[in-house]
């Protein structure tokens, strides 16, 4: 090959073999100090892809956590991800995995459920009535905190509707076993609860407890900053510069940052509305804090009673609608506190599903928010629980495989 482009399998280079690792055949230029290679055909020597490697590979591409424009970025030009996604189509790829992942779940007593998107919100037109409706995809998904079986399915939509079907086919001797379902503050999942499960006990996650108590700072702010200046809050104003320190815990403030914070801040809260949004989220965090200290229940009533006798005093809206929220999520909360169950473990595999960050060199998965790219949803809802019950099949290495003694 002189200064000619050619598709190079197996080159011979002064008696050495060079064998190419590409998934396909590329061009390369020959020139400079090996002009004097002769210019021969030649044939590959032996088939550089196996049928059991190829099964391998794609096994592991598709527990690989990574996204669309990942796999064919780190494939030779996208080749290998154009031979995933051809394969995908195949029915050999649903008889591949609908064998492992077509077993019906065992028995857990601790159930999760939480929502995660699957797709853009659009336009669609009904295809009997012809009219447009907005739709806003969202799957649901079923995750067994008790046990390491990650993800046990995911159902379209999130509304009481789906959860129910889910769980009815299941059958009665699962959900028989469940004791607890751990949820967010999902009106409709906790219907679907008390419908399905009338026995098992609703914990709710602490972690949006806190959350929502933040926001709730965060709004009144904002409604002081607006009342006060006319307009949104700036990087010249106190109030704007302390954000962040609003919603940090009070224990992880220094003397001086409290002191600072105070100063700063509240002598520009004609009201109090800003120090009373703070005061009624740290109360409502020492009622969640009952859970370090075994979650005694008649400390968890006296701090509740603090939490609704400073709210009850209050003229803030804000306040007494978080004081509303929690009324209304009392049980679930107080279970959570007592049990120290959280919804952590169906937050993490949505971490798999559908990451909150992603950067070009992230390791986490990308495959339900970035691959828009599946028209089917069969095949993504495969590719999704594959990745995340990878804990359930524990595969040994090549080495072992071909020599298992």
């Amino acid at each position: 090959m002189h200064c000619a482009r050619f598709n190079a399998g197996d080159v011979g280079l002064r008696g050495s073999s060079c064998v190419s690792k590409l998934p396909l055949r590329q061009s390369f230029l020959c020139s400079g100090q090996f002009q004097d290679v002769a210019r021969q055909p030649f044939v590959v020597a032996r088939c550089r892809g196996s049928r059991f490697r190829h099964t391998s590979t794609i096994q592991h591409r598709i527990s690989c956590p990574r996204s669309v424009a990942q796999a064919a970025a780190g494939s030779a030009g996208g080749a290998f991800w154009k031979l995933f996604l051809a394969i995908l189509s195949l029915p050999s790829f649903s008889k591949l995995l609908d064998p492992v992942l077509g077993v019906d779940p065992d028995p857990v007593f601790v159930l999760g459920i939480d929502e995660t998107r699957r797709g853009k919100p659009k336009w669609v037109t009904d295809p009997v009535t012809g009219l447009r409706r907005w739709v806003d995809p969202f799957d649901t998904g079923f995750v067994g905190i008790s046990g390491n079986q990650g993800l046990l399915a995911q159902v379209n939509g999130r509304d009481a509707k789906a959860v129910v079907g889910w769980l009815d086919g299941c059958g009665a001797a699962f959900k028989a076993g469940i004791t607890h379902v751990a949820i967010d503050m999902s009106a409709s999942y906790a219907k679907a609860i008390r419908e399905a499960l009338p026995h098992a006990k609703i914990v709710v996650d602490r972690f949006h407890l806190v959350r929502l108590a933040k926001e709730m700072v965060d709004e009144v702010r904002r409604r002081t900053t607006q009342e006060l200046r006319g307009r949104r809050g700036r990087k010249a104003d106190p109030e704007w510069l302390s954000r962040r320190r609003l919603l940090r815990e009070a224990e992880r403030l220094t003397a001086q940052q409290r002191q600072n914070l105070f100063d700063k801040v509240m002598d520009l809260d004609v009201n109090g509305d800003v120090a009373a949004a703070w005061i009624a989220k740290e109360l409502l965090r020492d009622v969640l804090a009952c859970k370090d200290n075994g979650g005694l229940r008649y400390e968890i009533w006296r701090r509740l009673d603090e939490f609704y006798t400073f709210a009850a005093r209050c003229s803030t809206p804000e306040i007494h609608r978080l004081a509303t929220t929690v009324d209304t999520w009392q049980e679930p909360m107080i279970t959570a506190i007592e049990t120290n169950l959280s919804n952590a473990k169906s937050e993490g595999e949505n971490r798999i599903v559908n990451p909150i960050a992603a950067t070009p060199h992230s390791d986490g998965s990308m495959i339900g928010r970035i691959a828009f790219g599946f028209r089917n949803q069969d095949n993504q809802r495969r590719r999704v629980r594959w990745a995340c019950t990878r804990q359930t099949r524990p595969v040994p290495s090549r080495v072992k495989r071909l020599r298992p003694c």
